[in-house]
């Protein structure tokens, strides 16, 4: 039962990891997608 318990806990300790690895992720993902698009906008000036 001990190690049944321990087994749980590690999983429910895994998705978090999981769920905190997915949040950093989207965060990048969101603070590249702002820069690419920054600099497409800041290009398109140059060309004006």
């Amino acid at each position: 039962m001990q190690e049944l318990l321990y087994i749980l806990d590690s999983n429910a300790g895994n998705r978090k990891i999981l769920n905190d690895l997915k949040k950093t992720n989207q965060e990048t993902y969101k603070e590249e997608y702002l820069k690419t698009k920054i600099k497409k906008e800041s290009e398109k000036v140059q060309y004006v």
